[in-house]
């Protein structure tokens, strides 16, 4: 099968912004309201250093979701 080279792995933190941005909101208090979780996870979250699975999972994610739609 051929694959296309895994692209750019986001930062935590970029990827937090770019929840905000596809949600339309700008707060991270509002995030942990949409993911129905404290504002501390949100938080915990933006301090992860080394990418994990779920962070290239979701890397991959936004990055076909800002090529579809022009985000």
């Amino acid at each position: 099968m051929n694959y296309l080279p895994m692209t750019d792995i986001y930062t935590t933190p970029e990827i937090i912004s770019e929840m905000k941005n596809i949600l339309g909101i700008t707060h991270d208090n509002e995030l942990a309201e949409y993911l129905e979780v404290g504002k501390q996870s949100v938080y915990q979250y933006k301090q992860k250093v080394n990418p994990d699975i779920q962070q290239k999972i979701i890397s991959e994610l936004l990055t076909l979701i800002k090529e579809n739609n022009s985000i």
